[in-house]
């Protein structure tokens, strides 16, 4: 394929090349092909339609929205409107110079074929496609095709003369080889249009046609370009400015605290929707809406108000109103929860008549489940609600083992007997401090998990505190309701000797003190209770040594007989009532002591 610009062309070979494809000189053409379209023009309409919907897209975006954040386009989009502009109207003027440059040549555009090859000539680039013997014509349907390496042509052929054409150009293909061969310019000439035959017209004009084009044309991109700069400024000032009264006209008909907000954060012009509209519109709303959140946030929104008693009188009836439903919960967590939420001091008197009336109906709620053993107990559990309500619901359950040196008297009394098996069988290595933590956190969590049972976690909460170390120091002060247990374990009684299995074992004095100690109280609450345990060496001794297991079964139930009688001091069914148990249970039996075996005998 050859290109060829047709006003590069000498004028005598532009006549002759208008002269020929108008069929008024020689060659005429065979076959000839529809222009179409002027190449490019569908694409730059697709460019321009393309662009003016984006721009009608952009400048839709958000107008007059009040939920948009592009109801008002910043400065920016201004480039966007120069760019849509610009791009519209370069678009429209590629098509119209696409036009008015097929308008402008001398001759008819189109595709032609000419015995020495196709002449694609739909513009003034002429794209010239000689014939080869590798192009032959094919017959197609109705029409001719050619196919190129660089293009495929399809000629219309009038019906029953397919044959004819293509026996034509197969005809003055060879003429064309023949004539090139001889270099025989004169046949040539009668074969291709492009041909200089080096006669020129003596009364034509000498000079070369020239393609005529108008400024438009010609500077199309820089005035489209220049155009879409000057227009864009107007449009976005005239698009905000519609935009903010569509949105201005639209708060006004939802007259609601969200439209008024949502037209501020949109960035609206009007000071008067800042001044005047919302603010009458939030009070409205916030005394309708009856809730504390409500006047809180327009407080928050006006903080200088200019009607402060207005606003303090509808945070109180709302406090008010608010507070009611804590109440209904019925429990001391929602109205802190209600106090630290809403933090003003408006119902304080409330607050504290409505907190007190949780722990009056915990007070009263125990009263039913108290032991009716002593009365002393109940005031001091009164006094102890009154603490909590005062300070909080902790309460602290605080260890100490007192050491006696009867242990190592029993251990003594134990190496001396026949029936002694080695170190397992000293007693003192089952009651060390590592054995004794262990069942003081038992029986911390059986008096934690009872008083549970009947009291809310924020109204009293029972905690394991740290144990005291020294066993002879008075007892400190308690910052907290404080419970003290001191406990010890002494050697009761002789030894006692088993056959099967073989060994050795002591009972044991278990004695118990319980001091319950309120801050700046001068009445604690005392309890003592001593115990005594047999050995028992018939018991499962599972995984451990039989002494292991004898001497933590005999600890063991002198703690449940500790917390049991303990608890049966306060309330009138100590164990964990089931859920939904309200009636009072008798005081569980006492665990009674453990028998030894039938073949045990005190040594």
């Amino acid at each position: 394929m050859q290109e060829v610009d047709f006003y590069e062309l000498s004028r005598a070979v532009q006549e002759r090349f208008v002269a020929c494809v108008g069929g008024q000189g020689q060659p005429t053409p065979v076959l000839q092909a529809s222009a179409g379209q002027p190449r490019g023009m569908l694409a730059w309409l697709g460019v321009a339609a393309g662009s003016v919907i984006a721009l009608l897209g952009v400048y839709q975006v958000g107008l007059g929205n009040l939920e948009s954040g592009l109801a008002l386009h910043p400065p920016p989009f201004i480039g966007a409107y120069a760019l849509l502009f610009a791009t519209i109207l370069v678009a429209f003027l590629q098509v119209f110079s696409r036009l008015q440059a097929r308008q402008a040549l001398p001759f008819p555009a189109g595709i032609y074929l000419f015995p020495s090859g196709v002449i694609d000539a739909r513009t003034s680039k002429l794209r010239v496609f000689a014939f080869t013997a590798s192009t032959p014509p094919i017959v197609s349907g109705e029409n001719l095709v050619l196919t190129f390496p660089d293009a495929t042509f399809t000629f219309p052929v009038a019906a029953g003369h397919l044959e004819q054409a293509k026996s034509v150009i197969e005809e003055a293909e060879s003429r064309v080889e023949r004539a090139r061969a001889a270099d025989d310019k004169k046949t040539l000439a009668l074969l291709d249009p492009l041909v200089d035959v080096g006669v020129a017209n003596p009364f034509g004009p000498k000079t070369r046609m020239m393609r005529q084009a108008p400024i438009w044309v010609r500077q199309g991109i820089l005035m489209g370009i220049a155009a879409g700069a000057l227009l864009a400024p107007g449009v976005w000032w005239l698009r905000n400015r519609t935009s903010d009264e569509g949105m201005l006209g639209e708060a006004h008909r939802q007259r609601s605290v969200a439209a008024y907000h949502a037209y501020l954060a949109r960035g609206g012009r009007r000071d008067e929707v800042r001044d005047v509209f919302l603010p009458r519109v939030e009070l409205r709303d916030a005394v309708k809406e009856g809730t504390v959140e409500a006047i809180e946030r327009y407080m928050a929104a006006h903080p200088h108000s200019g009607i402060p008693s207005e606003v303090t009188a509808a945070l109180r009836q709302a406090m008010l109103i608010a507070l009611e439903a804590f109440k209904k919960v019925g429990t001391v967590s929602a109205l802190n929860e209600f106090s630290k939420k809403h933090p003003h001091k408006l119902i304080d008197n409330e607050l504290r008549q409505a907190i007190h009336a949780v722990y009056q109906g915990a007070l009263a709620k125990y009263r039913k489940e108290a032991s009716s053993r002593d009365a002393a107990v109940v005031a001091f559990v009164e006094r102890l609600l009154a603490v909590a309500e005062k300070s909080g619901p902790k309460v602290e359950i605080r260890f100490r083992r007192k050491v006696t040196r009867t242990m190592e008297m029993a251990d003594a009394q134990i190496k001396r007997s026949p029936f002694y098996m080695g170190v397992v069988s000293l007693p003192s290595q089952y009651f060390d401090e590592s054995h004794a933590r262990s069942r003081e956190e038992a029986a911390g969590k059986t008096l934690a998990a009872r008083f549970a049972a009947s009291f809310p976690a924020d109204i009293l909460s029972l905690e394991i505190g740290a144990p005291l170390t020294d066993p002879d120091a008075p007892l400190p002060a308690a910052p907290v309701p404080t419970i003290f247990v001191d406990h010890s374990s002494q050697v009761s009684g002789p030894s006692y000797l088993t056959a099967r299995p073989r060994g050795v074992f002591v009972g044991l004095a278990l004695v118990f003190e319980a001091t319950f100690r309120l801050p700046d109280d001068t009445k604690p609450m005392h309890f003592k209770l001593p115990t005594w345990r047999n050995p028992d060496a018939k018991i499962e001794k599972g995984d451990g040594p039989l002494e292991a297991a004898v001497y933590d079964a005999m600890t063991t139930t002198a703690f449940a007989q500790f917390t049991n009688k303990y608890l049966a001091t306060f309330f009138n069914k100590p164990e964990i009532p089931p859920p939904g148990d309200t009636k009072p249970a008798s005081v569980s039996p006492e665990p009674k002591p453990a028998t030894p075996p039938a073949d045990a005998k005190p040594e």
